[in-house]
């Protein structure tokens, strides 16, 4: 992306490969995230992310006890190693319970898990996330319906022509489960056709009209961009049906379909683009949700009373082009699981291929939506900041720029024995590269103090003042205090003090302007599991999936808000950020520890 970008910028695909290192290299990138996460739990070669001490070879068994195990009757080492890759989702459960949970599913990861999981952490009822926040983290939400219920279409195993072929005879059970997988990626490409024409008739069609009758829906967006947008979904439909019949044909030839990864290969190109496309035309149309003029609310009115919405927010299809692009490597990756290459030969390596290609596909919208949220929320910014007081002010907008923190606190200014003088409330903007304090001078402007680079501010926790304000008869508002360091040009420094609302806000400003290493041992840490779903709604909080696996860092009673930090087995990175603690459940204590070590080892003699 680049400086200024306007409608046409929005949709041209010649601009839309964003690189973004940073992204890249600290995991914050949410499809990405997102993604993973889905893919670790439909895997059987990798454990969903894990503690750090968990990583490396496992907690619970060591290799020697693996061998041990492994040596009875009744357990053969695939069945074991099942055992262990499930156990590292579930530190808290002995493995006999784990063990249990894949016989009943005949051995398959996916099922157990699953079934464990709805134990340990059972759904909630109706639970819905609000699509308000940023849209990148609000889609990585959104994406858990790639485990909601399959299409409606028979399984493999059910269909007339695989009864009728005798195949249920010739393959394994593995291969049956391959054929399984196959046989949802071409039904659920169905299903995600049906949505994307919804999409078009029940909202972009009606808004397209709306304009050409002179009543546009929201005046935000041009007459022209909705035309983009129509244009783009239609690409986007054309695409699917011919990607689809693609998909059908290999399935029509045989019951017993030997390849589908060249069919992705083929399509690769033509889906990253109109995929990469579509980002505009999604980042566009939640923005006119969030606004929520009063034409939009009448149109999304219709749209939820026809029965094509099958009771469904405008949202859930609205998102739906992004969950299915999420989808393609989960149903690659859980193709590739059942498959080998002494069993399929050459389309083991090609499905490898296929599904790489297919997460560099996602991670390339991710970067697209990044790029078009972070320009988005400068221009936003960039509106209401008044520079007039700022001698050589920095344009706000800025390539690679983004916020990572914003919030009001209370200046003060401090007389001799630690008498408070003066307050005033200002507002607090933390970028990437630049830090940005100034005064609301009204409800749509703002007085801009301070203009200094990141790397000229310090932050420290001001424990004397702290002391002082405690133990004061007099009431003098929050006991919160930080002091801000900033180095001037000409080398002095200037120390700005002020405080926050809670605790947990001063210990989130003073780790963002700051940064130290955590101070605890990761060994004697608490662990937890999310039982509710969080979208963090600030850059410095951590969205949580249910069946997440954290390491609680900091605990904030205050606010009853958690630090934590999710480490992701596959590649050992690390997301750190906060949450409320009524979304986890702590499952691991020392004593714990220790109870689910006995048990494991009584189990395995």
């Amino acid at each position: 992306t680049r400086n200024g970008l306007n409608d046409d910028d929005l949709f041209d695909q010649k601009e839309s490969i964003v690189e973004d290192d940073e992204n890249k290299s600290n995991g914050w990138g949410v499809v990405r995230q997102g993604m993973q996460w889905l893919i670790q739990q439909s895997e059987m070669q990798a454990p969903i992310p894990v503690t750090i001490d968990d990583t490396e070879e496992g907690e619970y068994l060591d290799p020697d006890e693996l061998e041990a195990y492994s040596r009875a009757p009744e357990k053969d080492q695939q069945f074991t190693d099942a055992v262990h890759r499930a156990s590292m989702m579930f530190p808290d459960l002995p493995l006999e319970k784990v063990a249990e949970a894949l016989n009943n599913s005949a051995g398959d990861i996916q099922d157990a898990v699953q079934t464990l999981l709805n134990e340990q952490a059972p759904p909630q009822e109706n639970e819905v996330i609000a699509v308000t926040g940023p849209l990148v983290r609000a889609a990585a939400i959104a994406m858990d319906s790639a485990f909601l219920p399959k299409s409606s279409e028979k399984k493999w195993k059910d269909r007339p022509d695989v009864i009728a072929s005798g195949a249920l005879d010739k393959v394994t059970p593995k291969e049956a489960r391959r054929q399984e997988t196959i046989a949802e990626i071409i039904s659920s490409e169905g299903t995600y056709l049906e949505d994307v024409q919804t999409l078009l008739e029940l909202l972009l069609h009606p808004m397209q009209q709306a304009y050409i009758k002179g009543d546009p829906v929201d005046r935000e967006i041009p007459h022209k961009v909705v035309t983009k947008m129509v244009e783009t979904v239609e690409a986007l439909e054309k695409t699917s049906i011919q990607f689809s019949r693609d998909l059908k044909e290999r399935q029509s030839e045989s019951a017993i379909v030997d390849k589908i990864s060249d069919v992705f290969l083929k399509w690769n190109a033509r889906l990253t683009r109109i995929f990469t496309q579509y980002c505009g035309t999604c980042f566009y149309l939640q923005k006119c949700f969030q606004r929520n003029p009063p034409a939009l609310q009448t149109l999304v009115k219709a749209a939820s009373s026809n029965p094509k919405s099958r009771s469904l927010p405008v949202n859930a299809f609205i998102l739906a082009p992004i969950q299915r692009l999420a989808r393609y490597p989960l149903l690659l990756e859980a193709c590739l699981e059942r498959s080998s290459k002494e069993a399929n030969g050459n389309e083991y390596e090609t499905l490898q291929q296929a599904k790489t290609i297919m997460a560099d596909a996602a991670q390339t919208c991710n970067n697209r939506l990044k790029a078009l949220e972070d320009f988005s929320t400068m221009e936003e910014i960039s509106a209401k900041l008044d520079f007039s007081r700022i001698v050589d002010p920095q344009p706000l907008i800025h390539t690679g720029r983004s916020l990572v923190k914003r919030g009001k606190v209370e200046m003060l200014k401090i007389g001799p024995s630690n008498k408070i003088l003066k307050k005033k409330t200002v507002e607090l903007m933390l970028f990437n590269d630049m830090l940005i304090y100034a005064h609301a001078v009204s409800k749509k402007k703002l007085m801009v103090y301070k203009q200094v680079h990141r790397s000229l501010v310090m932050a420290a926790d001001n424990l004397k003042l702290n002391a002082t304000l405690k133990s004061s008869k007099k009431k003098t508002g929050s006991t919160h205090v930080v002091d801000l360091i900033i180095c001037n040009d000409g080398g002095d420094t200037q120390t700005i003090t002020f405080t926050t609302r809670t605790e947990s806000e001063k210990m989130r400003w003073l780790d963002l302007l700051n940064p130290e290493e955590e101070s605890n041992e990761e060994n004697e840490l608490p662990q937890a599991r999310c039982v509710k779903g969080f979208l963090g709604l600030h850059p410095d909080e951590l969205s949580l999936k249910r069946g997440d696996i954290v390491l609680i860092t900091q605990k904030d009673r205050e606010t009853k808000m958690y630090k934590g930090t999710l480490v992701h087995a596959r590649n050992g990175t690390q997301t750190k950020g906060w949450f409320p603690e009524d979304h986890v459940k702590t499952i691991i204590t020392l004593k714990q520890r220790s109870k689910v070590f006995k048990m494991n080892y009584n189990f395995k003699k």
